[in-house]
């Protein structure tokens, strides 16, 4: 019998305002994607109703929808039935992702990787541990919110480090890059500015802020 083909969306809030969507093959590449969005948007990765529903809040899921097709929607009678019109309509306003194209003395930003079983163990001993009754996303914000020694304003980890530990420490988590940009989205809707993202650096590759200095 054949594979059923999915498509995966990532829903892109920019500066608290406009809304769009992207379509993509798999939940990877969504993720992907959703890295290496600006500082300033929030991004949401759905690939079924359930993942609006644990997602978007009711306001925010009648934003959305209205940013994406002008419904003047003022109310869903639950976010369930406005989960199900969302996922409706986004295969009509998805558009397809562009090719990224090199530009000139700069490196493409890198797809996030897992981390090795050392590279975990040495994060887990570093990084703060969770209080007993603070939850996952609190945990997340936590650690969006804790600098860098060699530059305050931007954060210590990044987000796979985020993630890996947020999965590390809560076991039945699956938390993943688009559970970092919600964090750092309700950092923003409660008046606080999340610290700049730490690009993920690999071995012998720089970031694309680090050549650009």
């Amino acid at each position: 019998m054949p594979s059923i083909a999915t498509v995966v969306y990532l829903i892109t809030i920019k500066n608290e305002k406009s809304a769009s969507v992207v379509s993509y093959p798999d939940r990877a590449a969504a993720e992907a994607a959703l890295s290496q969005l600006a500082n300033s948007d929030v991004g949401y990765v759905i690939e079924t109703e359930h993942d609006v529903e644990r997602q978007l809040n009711g306001k925010l899921l009648v934003d959305v929808f209205n940013g994406l097709t002008e419904a003047g929607v003022k109310k869903f009678e639950n976010k369930a039935i406005g989960a199900k019109r969302l996922m409706s309509v986004l295969p009509q306003v998805a558009i397809q992702p562009k090719t990224a194209q090199p530009v000139k003395g700069k490196k493409m930003p890198k797809t996030p990787t897992p981390l090795t079983k050392d590279q975990l163990a040495t994060l887990v001993a570093t990084a703060p541990q969770p209080a007993e009754d603070t939850k996952c996303g609190a945990y997340i914000r936590q650690l969006v919110m804790v600098p860098a020694e060699d530059d305050a304003s931007v954060c210590r980890f990044t987000t796979p480090e985020i993630v890996a530990l947020a999965r590390y420490h809560f076991k039945d988590s699956t938390a993943a890059t688009s559970d970092v940009s919600w964090n750092r989205g309700k950092l923003k809707k409660d008046g606080i500015e999340p610290l700049a993202v730490r690009r993920e650096v690999k071995a012998g590759a720089e970031t694309e802020e680090q050549e650009a200095a």
